[in-house]
């Protein structure tokens, strides 16, 4: 723990050679191994550690793109299911109804817009078929986000919540994965 040693490889030549000369291969072939070792204090120490973990961590958490890790986890803490009352939970179910009634409608009418367009062609037609499957897109999107939420109330009416420890394990994750993504 006290001491470092770096290992260093040596390589002595005899004679000194021109670039363009000859034979220069068969000179400076002896090779020697050794290290250097030196004192090491507790403060160096902990800085290369940290330096390790921390890329440790940025490989981990940039490389394979969770550095939106510990917002997710700390967001699904805040966003957890609560338990709601009978009353609520209609309400809400009737909301939801009715906002699926809306993105049906919504579907439909995508849906036609796609049949008019199917078997044209020209430059008009391509500018409104990607129009149309940006608009397709971000009705899948709602769909998405209506069925998340659905599951949302559904699993705090029938579960009364979320588990506890659950979401305080999802906070606490959340504030460790924090800190390593500050490192």
């Amino acid at each position: 723990l006290g001491t470092a040693s770096i290992p260093i490889q040596s390589i002595h030549c005899g004679v000194w050679l021109e670039g363009d000369s000859a034979g220069g291969g068969q000179v400076c072939s002896e090779k020697q191994e050794s290290s250097i070792s030196f004192q090491v204090s507790f403060q160096i120490f902990l800085t290369a550690l940290l330096g390790f973990i921390g890329w440790f961590c940025f490989v981990l958490f940039g490389g394979v793109g969770f550095t939106a890790l510990p917002m997710d986890l700390i967001l699904g803490f805040v966003d957890r299911p609560r338990p709601v009352s009978p009353v609520e939970y209609n309400m809400k179910k009737n909301a939801y109804g009715n906002r699926a009634q809306e993105l049906m409608v919504v579907g439909n009418g995508l849906k036609e817009r796609e049949k008019d367009l199917e078997g044209k062609k020209g430059f008009a037609i391509r500018r409104q078929k990607k129009k149309l499957m940006t608009e397709m897109n971000k009705f899948k999107q709602a769909v998405l986000v209506l069925e998340e939420d659905w599951e949302t109330v559904k699993r705090a009416k029938e579960n009364r919540g979320e588990n506890a420890l659950l979401s305080i394990s999802r906070l606490v994750l959340g504030v460790i994965t924090a800190v390593f993504t500050l490192l």
